[in-house]
Formats: structure tokens, sequence, C-alpha cells
């Protein structure tokens, strides 16, 4: 059952992802995974409860039984049959919608799963961890460690673990692309040494390096299969992560980074999405 409810939260964590692009085509995509990740959550709670169903059942006459199989009534089961129209109006007769309702949708979606997790299979639907879905086991304990970390109000800690998790994911992904010698580096200190340029301040291979490192982990972002827009976003919002020879870690934070519940979630589910596809890629 788990299993089912694991595979409604990655689908409803993808709906998030289109749902921040801001634009027409994304927004329908979005209700479409919204509504799918609603639909597999209905169905795991038909199965998990027994009732009589058909493999070809419609979605809104499955909304019904489960509506009906207890006392208390199915949560917030309009909203979802407007999100169902909507994803109807886009998948079938190509209505696009604007770009103010994925989020209206996505509330609608999180709200019932939410509410029918726990009320239909004891289950919460916020604690359920995507983490066990990452094969790399460094990356999925600091993902873990950042969940516990959110869980319980430590915000800080939490920030930094998932930082140390997108950095070792952006590490072993940089292992498909040919590494920059930093000794290039040291060419700027002979140039400093002839005559006519001593004083200079040249530093073109220091550039050229850290340039040349920026472009890897962007093509290690576009392997993963993720939004350029979002790479840039957690690269500027979360401390930097340095390691030494000795492979120790330091989680170093600026005026810039200001740690807060919301960051920590967002990261958490980009790590994860990012890592479940790169993974898939890279297989």
């Amino acid at each position: 059952m788990i299993e089912q409810v694991l595979i409604a939260k990655r689908i409803f964590l993808v709906g998030e992802s289109y749902a921040r692009q801001s634009e027409p085509l994304s927004a329908g995509l979005a209700i479409s995974f919204f509504q799918d990740s609603v639909e597999q959550l209905i169905w795991c709670i038909a199965k998990h409860n027994d009732l009589v169903v058909k493999d070809t059942e419609p979605f809104t006459a499955l909304l019904d039984k489960v509506d009906k199989s207890t006392a208390e009534r199915l949560p917030h089961k309009a909203k979802i049959l407007e999100l169902n129209k909507a994803r109807v109006g886009f998948k079938h007769y190509g209505n696009l919608p604007a770009n103010s309702e994925p989020e209206k949708f996505r509330a609608y979606a999180y709200d019932f799963m939410l509410v029918a997790c726990q009320r239909y299979l004891a289950v919460d639907f916020e604690r359920v961890s995507l983490a066990s879905l990452i094969s790399d086991s460094k990356v999925r304990t600091h993902i873990e460690a950042a969940e516990e970390n959110l869980a319980v109000g430590q915000i800080n800690d939490a920030v930094s673990e998932v930082a140390l998790a997108r950095f070792f994911l952006f590490q072993k992904l940089s292992q498909h692309f040919p590494k920059v010698d930093q000794r290039l580096r040291s060419v700027d200190r002979l140039l400093g040494n002839i005559p006519e340029l001593q004083g200079a301040g040249i530093q073109v291979f220091h550039y050229l390096t850290q340039y040349f490192d920026e472009v890897a982990r962007f093509n290690a972002a576009s392997l993963a299969g993720g939004s350029v827009g979002e790479h840039l976003y957690f690269e500027r919002e979360l401390p930097r992560v340095t390691q030494f020879g000795a492979g120790n870690t330091k989680v170093s934070y600026t005026i810039n980074n200001r740690p807060s519940a919301e960051l920590a979630e967002r990261a958490i589910k980009y790590v994860v999405e990012t890592s479940i596809r790169s993974e898939a890629a890279t297989r």
C-alpha cells in the first residue's frame, strides 16, 4: 500500500515542478499530474478497503464508491471533481488553463491527499518520504536527515543537510563530464613572474577554471533533466558546501542565505526528484 502512496506523491511533485513554470502548456500538464496523483491514491484506497471495482472504473464512479464506503464523506469531493473537469478540458479538448490555475488545483489535490491518507489509510501524507527511491546512499542519508530536522523545526540543520545532499548529487553527476584540472590556476602565478606583467593582478586562468566548473555544473543539471531556473535558484539560496582533501565537508552561510522551512521543503523535493531522474538518465 505504501508503495502506491509513494507513487501518488511523486506524481504530485512532478505536477508541482510544472506548476512553477508559469506557462500555459506547463499549467495544463501540472493539472493533469495533480489529477493523476489523486486518482492513484483513490485506487490505492479502493484496494486497501477491498472495494468491488472494475479495472475500467471511471474516475468519478470510483470517487462515488469510496465516498459511500464509510460514514464519513469523501474530503474535498467537489474540488476534486473540479480538478478532474479541468484535466478533461485540457487533455481532451485542448483548453489551456490560466497561469494562476495550477496553484489552485495543487492546493485542492494536496488538501485531499492529506486528509484521505489519514482517514482511509492511517498514513501521514506529509511524512511519506520519497528518499527511499534514491539509490545513492550518501544523498539518501542527507535527505532523510533534512526531513527529520525539518519535522522537529531545526530549520538551519535541515537546510544544511539538503545542501549536502545536493552537493553530493552534483558531485556524482559531474563524473560524467571531463574534470577541470585545478592546476590550471597556477598559470596566473607563472604569468605574474614575467617582468612586464608583474603587479598586473592577472587572474585569467583562475576565472577560466571557475567558468569551466560552472559549465560542468550546468551540464550536470541538464543531464538530470531539471529546470535551469531551479538550478540557479538553489545555487543562490542554499549555503555553499566545501569538501576538503580528507573528504570532510563544511557548510558555509553568507548574509544572503536565509534558511526557512519553505526553502528546506522545496530543496528536498528538488533533490529527490532530480536524483530519481538522473539515476534513470545515467543507468
